[in-house]
């Protein structure tokens, strides 16, 4: 099916029928020099809102004398806008373009020269780029434990929120297994469970009807436990590229007081105890969390 022609609001063409028409803007067809016995324009004219580009309805009129703010595209593509005033000493058609001119233009349109007008180019809005559509970011990896109970040295918790399970859990070669670098395993296969020969914790699985399974544990592997779901959750699931604490990074711990201090590590027996418990921490956020779970944990 043949596009139909656009004009734009105010701009005059001479239509095949070698006549001078205008499109104005009009939301009834009433006085159009195009409308046909009611049954709309068979002219091959858009004049409908909803299908020309602008969004504006027309119509279209017979014209026959100059009129201010008339519009007329030349042969070169370009928009004239019809003003009323000499063109010396105004930009005009005479300036713009070595091919045309004042009087080329009103000949082209009227038959004639215009005395007291001049054309004068418009800036047309180029249209506004279209931005590709923002790729949606998936929710970084997190999982959240809870303490349910704390009886002499053990612990039991359960995990209460983790986004991502199965195939998506991790970013490491196995996409369903983690390994943080205290040596503990977060592994996300059937249902949360504790495995301690294998320092192994299986997170939330394909058994999404046993989600929040109680875990036991002694106070010591929570801890470490704790320790493996915080490079977890600092890392998206793709963990830390080397073994930390290392000889002179800085690490955060919680003191006898319940405050959070902070040290460099020097590889000692003593550090390696509070590492055991863990009661060594990469960030003083990281600190104080695990100050909070205790705090928790004793509430309980």
């Amino acid at each position: 099916m043949k596009k139909k022609k656009e004009y734009a609001v105010g701009e005059v063409f001479r239509h095949t029928d070698g006549k001078l028409y205008r499109c104005v803007e009009s939301k009834i067809c009433k006085g159009c020099a195009f409308k046909y016995l009611d049954m709309g324009c068979l002219y091959g004219l858009n004049c409908r809102s909803t299908d020309r580009e602008d969004g504006r309805s027309v119509k279209f009129i017979a014209v026959t004398e100059p009129a201010e703010g008339m519009l007329y595209r030349a042969e070169n593509g370009r928009m004239y806008r019809l003003t009323r005033g000499s063109h010396w000493g105004n930009q005009c058609a005479c300036d713009t373009d070595l091919s045309l001119s004042c009087a080329v233009l009103g000949t082209a349109v009227f038959g004639g020269a215009l005395l007291g007008w001049y054309w004068s180019p418009v800036e047309e809005d180029a249209p506004a780029p279209v931005e590709p559509p923002k790729p949606v970011e998936s929710p970084k990896r997190h999982i959240e434990l809870a303490v349910v109970k704390v009886e002499g040295d053990k612990v039991t918790f359960r995990i209460v929120e983790q986004t991502h399970r199965c195939d998506e859990f991790s970013r490491q070669a196995n996409t369903d297994e983690f390994k943080a670098v205290n040596g503990i395993g977060l592994l996300s296969y059937s249902v949360p469970e504790w495995l301690p020969l294998d320092s192994a914790l299986y997170c939330r699985g394909k058994g999404k009807a046993q989600d929040l399974r109680e875990i036991t544990c002694t106070a010591v592997e929570f801890a470490q436990i704790c320790e493996a779901v915080a490079e977890y959750n600092a890392t998206d699931g793709r963990g830390y590229e080397k073994p930390w604490p290392s000889m002179g990074d800085k690490y955060f711990y919680i003191a006898v007081e319940g405050e959070v201090g902070s040290s460099t590590f020097y590889d000692t027996h003593y550090e390696h105890k509070m590492r055991v418990f863990g009661n060594l921490f990469r960030t003083e956020a990281e600190a104080e969390a695990a100050i909070e779970r205790v705090k928790q944990a004793l509430k309980k």
